[in-house]
């Protein structure tokens, strides 16, 4: 019998690289194909800084939450909302969180199907992409956390390699007089957008929820924090990575009329006869990615609305959330609708949401000043 430091996982549940996996998936899927779009259209020729400002601001409200789970070992956000507030605030708050992850889900599905039906299938029905996409997100989310887990390792790796093979056969093509002026619009207007943009960041609501599933022999606060603190610097870094290498490819005109910045960048690349269409390369990764990000997100909204009702199989409502996703796609088939809904309404809203839930939580867990009893025991 060969034995190991690390205890072995239980069924069903993850260890804290998987977590990491998981978050940095579910915040950073999204830049690859549509939203360094938008990163460009906020900050102008300083895109690049305003992942950094929306992570170093988007502590302020990831530090209180990491506080709470290790203040509460074992429970989830909602678990903790009704611990302190009793059932009708974790009921508000459960809703709300469906209401986000719904969105999340379900604009995300769109705007995939809609960037593979322009760059990539243009003779391709946007409705049948989506139901295909969905189909094999839904299948990943039935398998449950573990393996969803283990995808997202994979993906991160493979996200990270063509992030880095990408930046070096693009540096014949960098052109640094893209990124001047430094301030961009005005360096006012440059935080400003940062302190927006936080919401890129507020995916990472979902640790709330994955709590209860983490296993360890001991250290369990301290495997949360670290797991936070690695995903939380992993994802500024694929965020800056990402908008920088596309400014200094793309002049800021051409970056703004692209609907997928990143793969016109990678398609501008050329380094002889033989070594040509890179983005072939880089899409699968990217597209896998972008079909992690789903699965989480179905299983992350079937997740919130069980524990906010407390209803022990999440799995029917996984499958309302894809059936909602999908019905969103096929009934509200306008893309522009959904790049207003997700990024001018959904994210700058999610963002008072979060802090607006963790510090009410915060100031509740101070004021009663009652240490949780039998976390760990409630899920065993």
């Amino acid at each position: 019998m060969i034995s190991t430091d690390r205890e072995a996982i239980p069924q069903g549940h993850i260890g804290w690289l998987e977590l990491t996996a998981i978050l940095v998936v579910m915040a950073t899927a999204k830049i690859y194909l549509i939203y360094s779009e938008r990163m460009l259209r906020a900050g102008a020729t300083a895109s690049w800084s305003i992942p950094l400002i929306a992570g170093v601001l988007s502590l302020g409200w990831l530090l209180p939450l990491v506080h709470l789970l290790q203040k509460y070992p074992g429970k989830s956000l909602i678990e903790i909302t009704r611990q302190l507030a009793g059932r009708p605030l974790a009921w508000a708050f459960g809703l709300v969180l469906f209401a986000y992850l719904l969105v999340v889900t379900a604009t995300a599905l769109e705007e995939v199907a809609t960037i593979l039906a322009i760059g990539i299938l243009p003779l391709s029905p946007v409705r049948y992409l989506a139901l295909i996409i969905l189909a094999f997100a839904f299948a990943l989310a039935m398998l449950g956390l573990e393996p969803l887990g283990r995808l997202c390792v994979f993906v991160i790796a493979g996200a990270f390699i063509s992030i880095i093979v990408l930046a070096l056969v693009s540096t014949p093509t960098w052109n640094y007089h893209h990124l001047f002026p430094l301030q961009g619009l005005g360096i006012a207007k440059v935080f400003a957008a940062g302190a927006i943009s936080q919401a890129m960041y507020a995916e990472f609501i979902v640790i709330g929820l994955l709590t209860p599933y983490i296993r360890f022999r001991s250290g369990k606060s301290a495997r949360i924090r670290r797991s936070v603190k690695w995903a939380w610097a992993s994802s500024i870094l694929i965020f800056t990575t990402v908008v920088l290498g596309v400014q200094m490819i793309l002049p800021y005109p051409a970056g703004v009329n692209d609907a997928a910045p990143l793969l016109r960048a990678a398609r501008e690349l050329y380094l002889s006869r033989f070594f040509q269409r890179f983005d072939v390369v880089f899409l699968f990764f990217w597209i896998v990615a972008a079909v992690a990000q789903l699965a989480i997100g179905l299983y992350s909204a079937g997740l919130a609305l069980s524990s906010a009702f407390s209803i022990h199989n999440h799995r029917p409502l996984v499958l309302l959330t894809a059936v909602l996703s999908l019905a969103y796609v096929q009934y509200v088939y306008d893309y522009s609708f959904t790049v207003v809904l997700d990024f001018d309404l959904m994210r700058p809203s999610s963002t008072v949401f979060v802090y607006v839930w963790v510090f009410v939580v915060l100031a509740l867990s101070y004021l009663r000043r009652r240490p949780a009893r039998g976390g760990d025991k409630a899920h065993a």
